[in-house]
């Protein structure tokens, strides 16, 4: 199968969803990628792109977040990117969770989500922009 992208460029706003999640349900649809595989996907995009809106731009503002969504073979695959303050998710310790959820320290959650969805993830502080990449096999 040949490679497709999808490119998306969103405001860091959560408005943003509906659309995000449409155009994926539409990338999917035109590939056979089953539903289950484009759920998983979709929600580690949402977790990924909630984090970014949420802690990526302490000033507020309008900023962009580009999307680029790859399906080549048996892998789709997101990069994320955004102008927002450099933050590697990947050096944060993982969350906790034999503790109770009171006592945790909040935070975490999100990218041990997008961790345990996705096959391989990937960080990149890259031109003043943090570059996250994650992938996920089709069908395993």
């Amino acid at each position: 199968m040949a490679e497709d992208l999808l490119s998306l460029r969103v405001a860091n706003d959560q408005a943003a969803f509906p659309r995000v999640a449409a155009e994926l349900q539409a990338f999917g649809s035109r590939h056979g990628i089953p539903h289950r595989d484009l759920n998983r996907f979709n929600l580690a995009l949402e977790e990924v792109l909630t984090n970014v809106i949420s802690y990526g731009f302490p000033a507020d503002g309008r900023h962009e977040i580009d999307i680029q969504i790859r399906y080549a073979g048996d892998t789709l695959q997101a990069t994320v990117s955004d102008d927002g303050v450099p933050f590697d998710p990947l050096a944060q310790r993982a969350p906790d969770l034999g503790t109770a959820v009171e006592q945790r320290p909040v935070g975490g959650l999100g990218i041990h989500l997008v961790r345990e969805l996705t096959e391989a993830i990937d960080y990149r502080r890259d031109g003043g922009h943090n570059v996250l990449t994650f992938r996920l096999r089709i069908g395993h």
